[in-house]
């Protein structure tokens, strides 16, 4: 109750079971208010909050470097797979060489090794490149999604949406005197990193306003490689991260 209006008023307040149960247990025996803790979130979400405008303006970008991509990786794919049928036509020449008996057996079974060997390594290769950036490019797009609204979702969502993204955001979480910590998420360090300075002459050279003058075509010219090393930063952490990845799609949160 307020002593001042004298109204009944709801707070949650969270504390450590263990040093309710036991005060030996722990030594965080105070409780914390829910709206502390939820500031100190949303200031967390603060350091990596992208602008719907700059994100927008980045994804841009990076469809068109994404479409020199797949132009590469199609060339590359072509070269592999003449490849591999080679290797293969080398080993059905090398089978119809033994059959006829113009090779011997340790001829042909050291051959045959080293054929197979090659096409595992050329099947392999085609795989690599079929998958390439498909999987982890929806993720970083995800990333870049969630960068842009965790914030506003966080503070206006329900508890199920504030879970969500607590979780995307880091692991092992802990309270100590009032104070919220976690081990950041791998693939959320690049964009706290890179992100302010990009935010920074995204807006000194207004690029979310076209069309460009020069000075804005060249000023976006020469972002278009940190764009990139950004996305591919955090590409890399998301393909390299040893546990599950979950990006919460916040509009279906």
């Amino acid at each position: 109750m307020l002593q001042s209006t004298k109204e009944l008023k709801e707070y949650t307040l969270y504390y450590c079971v263990k040093a309710r149960k036991k005060k030996d247990a722990c030594s965080q025996r105070r409780y914390t208010n829910v709206e502390l803790i939820e500031q100190q979130i949303a200031d967390e979400l603060a350091q990596f909050t992208m602008l719907p405008s700059f994100k927008k303006w980045m994804l841009d970008i990076l469809k068109r470097l994404d479409d020199e991509e797949v132009e590469k990786r199609t060339q590359i794919y072509e070269t592999q797979r003449q490849a591999l049928d080679d290797v293969q036509r080398q080993l059905d020449t090398l089978r119809k060489l033994r059959l006829r008996e113009m090779i011997d057996d340790d001829e042909y079974i050291e051959d045959r090794k080293r054929l197979k060997k090659e096409i595992i390594t050329l099947r392999q290769r085609l795989k690599e490149t079929e998958s390439r950036a498909d999987t982890w490019q929806q993720q970083t797009d995800r990333a870049f999604e969630f960068a842009c609204h965790a914030r506003e979702a966080f503070e206006k969502g329900s508890v199920q949406v504030k879970k969500a993204i607590l979780a995307a955001m880091g692991l092992n979480c802990t309270l100590t005197d009032k104070k919220i910590a976690l081990e950041r998420a791998r693939w959320l360090v690049p964009i706290i990193a890179r992100y302010p300075a990009l935010e920074a002459e995204f807006k000194a050279f207004e690029l979310d306003k076209k069309p460009y003058d020069e000075r804005q075509k060249e000023a976006a010219s020469s972002l278009r490689p940190d764009v990139r090393a950004l996305r591919d930063d955090v590409g890399t952490a998301i393909r390299e991260s040893d546990i599950a990845i979950r990006i919460p799609t916040l509009s279906l949160v």
